[in-house]
């Protein structure tokens, strides 16, 4: 990016199955006629993703724009490919009742058949979220299939009871392991009938029946939108998106207020700042940094180790 280019560039760099990956995602504000990418560096494995506003016929438009017509040349001299279906929903919707697509993706031609992208709905924005699937090598370890107990929504009281009657005929006089067999065995067959089990990805402690109908609410506010292209329904969208984000807010400000009166402050410390993650959408996950020796990037975690 040069001095006189308004756009905003982050580059991240990703390890992934030994394979290294060059992000680079862009914001290009609208009307910039200053916009220059010949600072990106297009190697194997990279991706360029973001918020162009470049105007194109190639990926929708029915104009030209000098952002468009730079970021063409620019598609034209470099082993990057567009991924594109008109098919596709467009991803902004103007408040004109309009949609077009300034949020465009692309990847470097060895990645490009194993690239595919999907418009994300439902994330309260003007733009609709892309996710790219770039598809690897399947690991032959197995999938984690781990099932948990649900405590919270256990029945203890019915629980108990039947712990109770079924204790209660154990013959004494059996051998200590038969009746330790027993015992376990009848506590077992208890809890699987009076506590759930099963598994939930990314669990929000502040997420209601009553979020989740003004979330579709939302949604069908916004189809309505963008099937009619009718300003009035643009702005009823708006509103309920508005209301969607009032509603979330305070939920999450109730949930800490009831973790916070439950707190023991001398030795639930961790507890507090993990609830306090969730509730800001945090999922940390550590990510193992290469090693080089003699120019040679060593990524593989069992290779680390041996070094170390």
């Amino acid at each position: 990016m040069n001095d006189h280019d308004t756009a905003e560039i982050v580059k991240i760099l990703i390890w992934k199955e030994n394979k290294k990956f060059t992000i680079y995602g862009i914001y290009s504000p609208p009307n910039n006629k200053n916009l220059c990418l010949d600072t990106l560096g297009i190697t194997s494995a990279t991706v360029v993703i973001g918020d162009l506003n470049a105007a194109f016929p190639s990926w929708g438009y029915n104009y030209y724009n000098h952002a468009g017509r730079t970021l063409g040349e620019f598609l034209n001299s470099q082993k990057l490919e567009l991924l594109y279906n008109p098919q596709d929903k467009k991803t902004f919707l103007h408040y004109s009742g309009s949609t077009t697509n300034p949020d465009l993706a692309m990847v470097s031609s060895d990645i490009y058949e194993n690239s595919q992208k999907a418009v994300l709905e439902g994330l309260g924005s003007s733009h609709q979220a892309v996710l790219i699937t770039i598809l690897l090598k399947v690991p032959t370890n197995k999938p984690n299939t781990c099932v948990t107990w649900n405590f919270r929504k256990a029945n203890w009281i019915k629980f108990q009871d039947q712990v109770e009657i079924k204790t209660s005929t154990i013959n004494i006089e059996e051998s200590a392991h038969k009746i330790l067999k027993t015992f376990c065995k009848m506590i077992q067959q208890s809890a699987k009938e009076n506590i759930p089990r099963g598994k939930q990805c990314k669990y929000k402690p502040f997420w209601t029946q009553e979020l989740n109908e003004q979330k579709n609410i939302r949604d069908r506010a916004r189809q309505k939108a963008e099937k009619s292209k009718l300003q009035e329904d643009v702005v009823a969208w708006g509103k309920e998106k508005t209301q969607l984000k009032h509603q979330i807010t305070q939920s999450k400000r109730n949930s800490w207020n009831i973790v916070l009166s439950k707190l023991n402050y001398k030795t639930d410390g961790k507890k507090a700042f993990k609830f306090m993650n969730k509730l800001n959408n945090r999922y940390s996950q550590k990510q193992s940094q290469p090693f080089k020796i003699q120019d040679k990037e060593i990524t593989d975690g069992k290779e680390n180790c041996k070094l170390l």
